[in-house]
């Protein structure tokens, strides 16, 4: 655990055994520390139980690392920070939600990572944003609403080559692009709307 997670969480931990008086400001402690309103990026790699089976668990691993590779430093020259890994997703922020739309659009173009001469450049990315308030560690963790919807938008819901984004992050844009479809979705129990876009969005806009 690292010293923003034991922080945050021996404040919790106060906030949880207080009474009410005393709670009201450790909750205020709290969000001052720790409360960002930012866009939430996560990214997943499409097809990991059929690679596994076909090509064994290294070769899985040698695409996820290149993933990597392409992407954080892709998510930097955007203005985004990476949090943190989880297997095969990337989580990141942004202060916007269009600086987060701009750097998902690319990445889930098909030609993005592609590398002539790398052997495990074939993945396919789908893509989940969201926009309000969290409790972030820096480079260790999310917590909050959006965080959650954006996390099932990008691993539950989106296919390959698609990128979700939440009402909440669509509202929030300075420039939303044409062409998106508005769906509805219900996973674990949570309503979710998202605004699609797929990867001939991204050929539309250039």
């Amino acid at each position: 655990m690292s010293d923003g997670d034991q922080r945050l969480f021996s404040l919790i931990d106060r906030w949880a055994d207080t009474d009410l008086d005393d709670s009201v400001e450790v909750e205020r402690q709290i969000r001052a520390e720790f409360e960002q309103t930012c866009a939430i990026l996560v990214i997943d790699t499409k097809g990991f139980s059929r690679s596994v089976h076909r090509d064994g668990v290294l070769s899985f691993l040698a695409r996820i690392s290149h993933m990597r590779q392409a992407c954080v430093p892709h998510i930097e020259r955007h203005g985004g920070t990476f949090v943190k890994f989880v297997a095969d997703d990337i989580v990141a922020v942004f202060d916007r939600p269009d600086a987060a739309l701009a750097a998902g659009l690319e990445m889930v173009d098909p030609s993005f990572g592609d590398d002539p001469d790398h052997s495990f450049a074939d993945f396919e990315l789908s893509i989940g944003i969201g926009f309000g308030p969290v409790f972030h560690v820096p480079r260790t963790d999310l917590w909050g609403d959006q965080m959650n919807r954006a996390f099932k938008l990008g691993e539950d819901i989106a296919n390959g080559g698609e990128l979700l984004i939440t009402d909440e992050a669509w509202d929030a844009l300075d420039d939303p692009p044409s062409g998106a479809r508005r769906q509805s979705y219900c996973v674990s129990g949570l309503d979710l709307i998202a605004h699609v876009l797929t990867s001939d969005t991204v050929r539309t806009r250039r």
